[in-house]
């Protein structure tokens, strides 16, 4: 306890703020009477699930005392710790971890190596193809792969009759630059859907929002008569999935930057609606089109960026806050691959090529798309061979109460508002996703093991799911955190630059940090970085106190 102010010491109070976040912390390195809280805290661990958060509550709650200083000064610690995160050159990031409840067994973790083969033969064949690339980033293709392929033909139904979830994915590689072969791996994962002829189920990868909403219509172009042959062919081919298509981006910067242009900005709130599938999704007059609509809308995103090329974005509250990012998964590396030059030429093999063509084209009918001629231009249209359907999902038991049991854990008891900064508020509507992103990747799974209709989502196929979340879960924390230390680090460079401009003067810290566009707090974090190059005195002369810096020259 801090005798000059009564509140409980500050550090005892960060180190139970780590405990809470899962860290380990033993009561006998603190002062009180937070080891006492925490000691308590411990033991009623087994009664709560070994949910942290919810046993120290009941230890504060069934006090004699009002622990409404500590709670606070917990509430507070627990901020700093994850700000702290950000402006350290260590990699240190604190996840916090589940409830008892939600975790897997170790039988369960063995269960979950049946599911979805498919993909282990994938994520096989492609390390070999692109042997410098992580296997996380082969496995996340694989899985969009089956998400593209599937084309909104499965669902599961929830609630109502009316209410589905579809196994669309968005995902984000994040990695290193050049090192991680990305452009290689991603056309690993083209060449096979062309392979299979499906590279149909491919959007083009830049556009503006309204190219994009026609792209998503059967609309024919008016300039479609002056196309190739060729092109008029692939064009129409695609049609038999007009609207059940996706992103396979080599630079996914590129499309959050096209959300800051003028020209493409509408693609940020178009990509929002569409993650969920509405149908039909709500219509758009047009002064050349006229009335438009996207029929039985069904979008994918697979991209790949670097950790600087994201950092920005990363830091724009904005997309924590309109839920850009709660749609994505963040696929990270697994530091799995190692030095290994091309191989020779390598043939797709027929099982890859099979599979994914029996799920595509023979579990799920694929219609066909042809024209109906009319009178003139205007009256040209596209029909469907057969009506795209979707078909239900059905999940077994086991695996829909393991599905509760982690959509529990993640969307609500590790939100719980007691606790609101457990988990920094910006990470909140991606743990409220977390559960449905689960049961996405469950039926791309159950999708590749089946053999007929209907799909089913059997145990391992949930307990796989949670596997591959969980690991995107922690990729989450890791890579906001790089980014927010790369932000700083530019800090850091700029900073040190414009002293070493100085020479050897002395020179004001407002004369630096306000041509460079910097707060007075980031200032002081660079300099603090800086300091064994960089020394500073108390100004000298009239005027108010402050201090003036110097780059130490060798």
């Amino acid at each position: 306890m801090n005798s000059a102010t009564g509140s409980p010491d500050i550090a005892s109070c960060e180190a139970l703020a780590r405990w809470l976040q899962g860290a380990a912390v033993s009561a006998q390195d603190l002062q009180q009477p937070i080891a006492e809280i925490l000691s308590r805290a411990q033991q009623q661990l087994p009664q709560y699930n070994h949910f942290r958060p919810a046993a120290l509550n009941a230890v504060l709650c069934a006090s004699d005392e009002v622990h409404v200083e500590i709670r606070n000064q917990i509430t507070r610690a627990a901020a700093r710790v994850f700000e702290s995160q950000t402006i350290t050159g260590v990699e240190v990031c604190t996840i916090p971890e589940l409830p008892a409840y939600a975790r897997l067994s170790r039988q369960q973790e063995s269960e979950a190596g049946d599911a979805g083969r498919w993909l282990d033969d994938y994520t096989a064949f492609a390390a070999q193809a692109s042997p410098l690339t992580p296997r996380s980033f082969h496995f996340a293709a694989g899985l969009d792969i089956g998400s593209k392929a599937i084309a909104r033909r499965l669902h599961i139904a929830v609630s109502t009759a009316t209410n589905f979830i579809y196994p669309n994915l968005y995902m984000l590689y994040i990695g290193e630059s050049t090192r991680d072969r990305k452009s290689t791996a991603q056309n690993v994962e083209r060449g096979l859907l062309d392979k299979a002829e499906l590279n149909h189920v491919l959007l083009p990868s830049r556009s503006s929002a309204e190219a994009f909403m026609l792209e998503l219509s059967a609309h024919v172009p008016p300039t479609f008569e002056s196309w190739s042959s060729e092109i008029r062919a692939s064009w129409l081919k695609s049609r038999s999935l007009t609207a059940q298509r996706g992103l396979l981006l080599s630079e996914a910067a590129h499309l959050l930057d096209s959300f800051s242009r003028d020209y493409s900005s509408g693609l940020l709130p178009l990509l929002l609606d569409l993650y969920d599938c509405p149908s039909p999704y709500e219509p758009k007059n047009t002064i050349g089109r006229g009335l438009e609509y996207i029929s039985k809308p069904y979008v994918t995103i697979y991209g790949s960026t670097t950790h600087a090329a994201m950092a920005p974005h990363l830091s724009n509250t904005v997309h924590w806050g309109n839920g850009l990012f709660a749609r994505f998964a963040i696929v990270g590396t697994d530091n799995s691959a190692t030095w290994q030059f091309w191989s020779p030429i390598l043939d797709y093999p027929d099982s890859l090529v099979r599979g994914l063509r029996f799920l595509a084209y023979e579990l799920l009918p694929m219609p066909e798309a042809q024209f109906i001629e009319g009178d003139g231009e205007a009256s040209r249209q596209v029909q469907l061979s057969q009506p795209l359907q979707s078909h239900a999902i059905r999940v077994e038991d086991k695996a829909w109460k393991q599905w509760e049991l982690y959509s529990k854990a993640t969307g609500w008891d590790l939100l719980a508002p007691e606790w609101e900064n457990a988990i920094p508020q910006r990470f909140h509507p991606s743990y409220g996703r977390l559960g449905t992103t689960m049961v996405k990747v469950a039926a791309v799974l159950a999708a590749f093991d089946a053999e007929r209709l209907p799909v089913t989502i059997a145990a391992p196929h949930v307990y796989r799911a949670q596997m591959i979340v969980e690991n995107w879960r922690i990729n989450l924390h890791h890579t906001a955190a790089h980014a927010r230390r790369l932000n700083i680090n530019t800090d850091v460079q700029d900073v040190k630059a414009a002293f070493v401009a100085a020479k050897n003067l002395w020179v004001s810290g407002r004369d630096v940090y306000k041509p460079l566009g910097m707060t007075k707090a980031a200032f002081g974090r660079a300099v603090a970085a800086l300091s064994d190059v960089v020394e500073s005195r108390e100004r000298q002369g009239p005027g108010p106190k402050s201090l003036e810096y110097r780059y130490m020259t060798k």
